[in-house]
């Protein structure tokens, strides 16, 4: 009888071991993933740069935009990396971004984009490196003539 109970003792102890180990993992792998925000255990790179969208009107007189004011602020540089979580950088009024980004190797998209260039962005592929700034700049022509 106490040989049984010793063995149903081991099964249960060797249970919570495994099932303590996996949750180790996992959250480890989140961790690292980025989904629970920055953590200083990551190396980060700077990404930099900007994103030119034009002509918005089919005859642009020099120095005067016809294009909304709102043409970049209303819209974000998304980064997508394989299996990870994406990221959205905010544009600045005059499209300029900057952003502290993972290491790794993204596709690069803009939201709220439906002018006929925006599929060259989503061709787009930038490579970041911890400690390295990583300039990007986009153009979009919008079809526009």
């Amino acid at each position: 009888m106490g040989s049984v109970r010793s063995l149903g003792t081991l099964v249960v102890v060797i249970v919570m071991a495994i099932s303590a180990i996996g949750v180790v993992s996992v959250f480890q792998i989140v961790g690292n993933s980025g989904l629970l925000g920055p953590s200083g255990t990551h190396n980060y790179g700077t990404l930099k740069g900007s994103v030119s969208i034009g002509p918005c009107c089919p005859v642009e007189q020099a120095g005067i935009s016809c294009c909304p004011s709102d043409i970049y602020s209303s819209r974000q540089l998304v980064l997508r990396q394989r299996f990870q979580a994406v990221q959205y950088i905010p544009l600045g009024n005059d499209g300029s971004f900057s952003a502290q980004v993972a290491p790794g190797q993204y596709g690069v998209g803009l939201t709220n984009c439906t002018y006929i260039g925006c599929y060259r962005i989503l061709l787009e592929q930038v490579n970041i490196t911890a400690g390295e700034t990583t300039i990007l700049n986009l153009s979009v022509d919008t079809g526009i003539r």
